[in-house]
């Protein structure tokens, strides 16, 4: 099974994925590339060429990196910053997707699947946040009376049927939308990476296989277990900055600063 991720910079350059700085955001690529390398799957990772650079600058290892992102952006707003990860599943088959915040520490086994990998069902979506069910009508989406939402920090997939029509139903509705408000974005790509994925699964009697049972503390510390995934303010964390810190040695950290000064000629 190849492990396969994406680093889109325009997001990263403009929203910064949560972190309070872009000195963060590198050393965060830097452990996770760190930890994964130590694993025995094949890694790729999908970006645009400012991303070529950074890999390079911060000495990231790869199997290999593809630069197709170049060509998608100049047709994606920023403000989706999770469509550039459906170009990343275009490009290849029975593979599973890693988040740029997910970390994969010592002993961390994937669990087997047939279709669909996914990290857990969150169950934590009411329509009535954000005044979803306004917004989900105003984006054009589709109404769904199921409204669970996967986290898909990890995302497997082998069944290509079912990766068609994800990445096509994707892109229709990306497509049919301008949106240039960072609320509505948040909405529009939760619902269409996570909740629509639910109902697709549903609608073609797929049983996915969840990593995690819940969605729950052992999700977004950094601890003594096995996995993190840093979701949203806990990017923030002063205990998960401080332990994502210790993980780095001077050389990296000078890596770090060093790519930091150059981020501006990306």
């Amino acid at each position: 099974m190849k492990l396969i991720q994406t680093l889109s910079t325009r997001p990263a350059f403009n929203q910064l994925h949560g972190y309070l700085n872009f000195f963060e955001f590198l050393a965060s690529l830097k452990v996770q590339n760190n930890l994964l390398k130590k694993r025995k799957e094949q890694r790729f990772l999908v970006t645009d060429s400012a991303g070529a650079k950074i890999c390079e600058d911060l000495k990231l290892e790869f199997d290999e990196i593809y630069t197709y992102l170049d060509l998608d952006h100049s047709k994606r707003d920023f403000h989706f910053w999770a469509g550039d990860k459906f170009i990343t599943y275009e490009k290849f088959d029975n593979f599973i997707h890693i988040d740029n915040d997910v970390l994969l520490f010592e002993g961390f086994k994937f669990k087997e699947f047939e279709d669909v990998l996914v990290q857990s069902n969150e169950k934590k979506m009411p329509y009535e946040k954000f005044e979803m069910k306004e917004n989900i009508l105003k984006l054009k989406l589709p109404l769904f009376e199921n409204h669970d939402s996967y986290c898909v920090g990890i995302l497997g997939l082998k069944n290509n049927e079912i990766k068609n029509k994800y990445i096509e139903s994707y892109l229709l509705y990306e497509k049919a939308n301008k949106i240039t408000d960072y609320t509505l974005s948040t909405i529009f790509l939760v619902y269409m990476e996570q909740i629509f994925l639910n109902n697709l699964l549903l609608e073609n009697e797929v049983k996915p296989v969840f990593q995690f049972s819940n969605f729950g503390e052992n999700e977004v510390k950094i601890s003594k277990n096995n996995f993190c995934h840093m979701i949203g303010d806990n990017k923030k964390d002063g205990n998960n900055r401080v332990k994502l810190f210790e993980m780095l040695n001077e050389v990296d950290l000078k890596l770090i600063a060093s790519c930091y000064k150059k981020s501006i000629k990306y």
